[in-house]
């Protein structure tokens, strides 16, 4: 197969997202480990900027509403207690909405002369 751009050009992986051929100039980057285009790898890093910062404030928005409540009881043990479990239950919401909405977790170059993966 030979690569989408460089028609002269053999193949050597498929972009991840997109699905184009790539040659070894093409293949510049990986997402989550995979080949990706740099086109992909843009769009990629981009959608999980922005999601990302969505998901922070809302994991801050839910974490503070879990403290008034969990603070509203009597006695200190209660409210430590309290605390320790709104941070725990955020930071698991936190997390199924990463995954839920699949943000890549790592967007990087490849590195010259390695096959891609």
């Amino acid at each position: 197969m030979t690569c989408a751009v460089h028609e002269e050009a053999e193949s050597i992986a498929t972009c991840s997202s997109c699905g184009k051929a790539m040659c070894d100039a093409c293949a510049t980057h990986e997402v989550d480990g995979a080949p990706s285009c740099a086109a992909c790898a843009e769009l990629a890093m981009s959608r999980s900027e922005a999601i990302g910062g969505l998901v922070i404030m809302t994991m801050a928005a839910a974490y503070v509403a879990m403290l008034a409540v969990a603070t509203r009881g009597g006695g200190s043990v209660p409210r430590l207690l309290g605390t320790g479990i709104a941070a725990v239950v955020t930071i698991a919401f936190g997390r199924g909405l990463l995954m839920a909405f699949r943000i890549p977790s790592h967007v990087q170059p490849r590195r010259g002369g390695e096959a891609p993966r």
